[in-house]
């Protein structure tokens, strides 16, 4: 006797015996053997700081936020403020209502071309922004 349903149920059967025979298999030991989505490991060269669950990207370096203070420093800035009640967050896009800025020039070259990303000023920060999401990745806060 042969159920109703009998080539559904040998394919149910043969899905199982695969997962199965997969989850035994070398394939399936090595899958266990993954770190978790996020985790780098620091041995082969990831950065520490960023283990803790954010992705990978460019950041500013402590030489160019020592360039932008000093930069700032001697030259007055004449941009526009965040407005009240707003600020600039890392994982946040600028608030709407925020003016970006370019950098100048002369403080342009201290912040080489990283693809896929633009920095700019926003209030009294140098912030760098994922171009394809135009989430804000890093901040150089109150640099002037």
């Amino acid at each position: 006797m042969t159920p109703k349903n009998g080539p559904v149920y040998s394919r149910r059967i043969l899905a199982s015996a695969v997962a199965s025979l997969l989850a035994l298999s070398p394939l399936g030991a090595l899958a266990d053997n993954m770190p978790p989505p996020g985790h780098h490991d620091q041995k082969a060269g990831g950065q520490g700081h960023r283990s803790q669950g954010r992705a990978e990207h460019p950041e500013f370096n402590a030489d160019q936020s020592g360039f932008a203070r000093d930069y700032y420093r001697s030259h007055k800035w004449e941009g526009k403020p965040l407005p009240h009640g707003e600020r600039v967050a890392v994982g946040q896009r600028i608030p709407k209502r925020a003016v970006r800025h370019p950098l100048p020039p002369e403080l342009a070259q201290r912040f080489p071309h990283r693809p896929g990303y633009e920095p700019y000023i926003v209030g009294d920060d140098i912030v760098l922004i994922a171009v394809a999401t135009g989430l804000v990745v890093d901040i150089l806060a109150n640099v002037h």
